[in-house]
């Protein structure tokens, strides 16, 4: 646990977290707990949501709800679970998303529709929450994007299309909701080490012929910084935008990528 100045800098918020079972969501959740937040840690799957890997997590002062953020009355739901659990919403961490590979001609129109509802997610979650957050004065919200939404790369048209679209989003919440005090930003994570990744990159590896580490280094060589992302180097990033020392930042896309985006491909 972090013991210098800027630790407990979260004290007292009350955060919601979705899709906080795994990966960058449950690395973000045990992080803003370790930092004096009570969190509540939303995912569909209840199983992962209960596993005892993270026991920041599972804790007296923390709320953990069983929904599917992309369903309206489910993540209402959620939301009123955690205002009345906590007396109140300070901050919404839009994590959930659903991923897919292919170019327009490899992705059928019902997989377009499915990861198209990674935008939707963050329409459902930041409507339910925008009330009370402006009722208590203002808050937070930090919505996870991805490098595919930009800059891009190939094979990822329809899950890359809806995270330009969470991009979009972000900037217009900023201008919209900043007059109530709300400040809305965006993280964009490049490969992260996450049970997703690991499974495109197995796919990839049966797909070509090349070994899972073959594939890993093919990616990484588009890395500046020459290793994968871990969900931890996405939380520290969610953390700064939800804490007061980003507090004239809004309507803003932090790139968590390794110097991916900086030109190398």
């Amino acid at each position: 646990m972090r013991t210098d100045a800027l630790s407990g800098r979260m004290q007292g918020r009350k955060i919601l977290v979705t899709g906080a079972g795994r990966g960058i969501g449950r690395a973000t959740a045990a992080l803003l707990t370790q930092h004096g937040a009570r969190v509540a840690c939303l995912d569909v799957d209840g199983e992962s949501l209960r596993a005892s890997t993270e026991p920041l997590i599972d804790t007296p002062e923390n709320l953990l709800i069983e929904a599917d953020a992309m369903i309206a009355s489910e993540i209402s739901d959620a939301v009123e679970q955690t205002v009345a659990r906590f007396g109140g919403l300070d901050v919404l961490v839009n994590n959930v998303g659903l991923s897919t590979r292919g170019s327009i001609e490899e992705t059928s129109e019902q997989e377009w529709d499915r990861v198209s509802r990674n935008t939707k997610g963050v329409y459902l979650a930041s409507r339910a929450a925008l009330p009370h957050m402006r009722r208590s004065g203002g808050g937070a919200i930090v919505n996870i994007g991805s490098g595919a939404g930009m800059p891009g790369f190939p094979g990822a048209a329809a899950y890359g299309t809806s995270k330009a679209g969470v991009i979009a989003l972000t900037r217009l919440m900023a201008m919209d909701h900043g007059k109530d005090g709300v400040r809305v930003n965006c993280v964009c994570p490049g490969l992260t080490d996450t049970d997703i990744s690991r499974r495109y990159r197995r796919i990839e590896a049966e797909k070509t012929g090349r070994t899972f580490e073959e594939v890993t280094e093919k990616a990484l060589s588009r890395y500046p910084l020459g290793r994968i992302g871990q969900p931890i180097d996405v939380a520290h990033a969610v953390l700064f935008l939800a804490s007061d020392e980003a507090s004239w930042i809004t309507g803003a896309t932090l790139m968590v990528d390794g110097g991916r985006s900086a030109g190398a491909y």
